[in-house]
């Protein structure tokens, strides 16, 4: 029936965000830490910020939460889980991300507004970019 309704999904199954709207928000899309791990093993990637160390949380007096962020050894990013005031707003996101196929250096590329909850998703990702960039070398 979805297929009818919304022709452009073109797989089985459809990239679905979740939210629970409690206090703090809980939001997760794509797979979590344990399914990445067992579906790609060794290439399976995680990083992760608490509330406490993100500016504009710090400015809300929020300390509550995470970002948390799945990927592979080359940077495709495959989840994401966060949990704070605004999780239902920035999973957006991180869904567009998803299904971008999109890498960690890529989305480090994406100027975010500074200081935002969403700046973290930046500063994430331009970290791990960093990191697999030097250790080439």
């Amino acid at each position: 029936m979805r297929n009818l309704v919304l022709p452009l999904n073109d797989s089985a199954e459809a990239l679905v965000p979740r939210v629970t709207f409690t206090d703090p928000e809980v939001g997760h899309v794509g797979l979590t830490e344990e399914e990445n791990v067992a579906k790609y093993g060794k290439r399976a990637r995680v990083v992760r910020r608490e509330l406490s160390g993100i500016d504009r949380a710090v400015c809300e007096y929020e300390s509550e939460g995470f970002f948390k962020i799945m990927y592979l050894s080359f940077g495709r990013i495959t989840g994401a889980t966060i949990v704070c005031s605004r999780a239902g707003e920035i999973l957006n996101q991180m869904a567009t991300a998803i299904v971008a196929k999109m890498t960690m250096t890529q989305l480090a590329k994406v100027m975010h507004a500074y200081p935002s909850f969403s700046f973290e998703i930046q500063s994430m990702a331009a970290d791990v970019a960093s990191n697999m960039a030097f250790s080439v070398c």
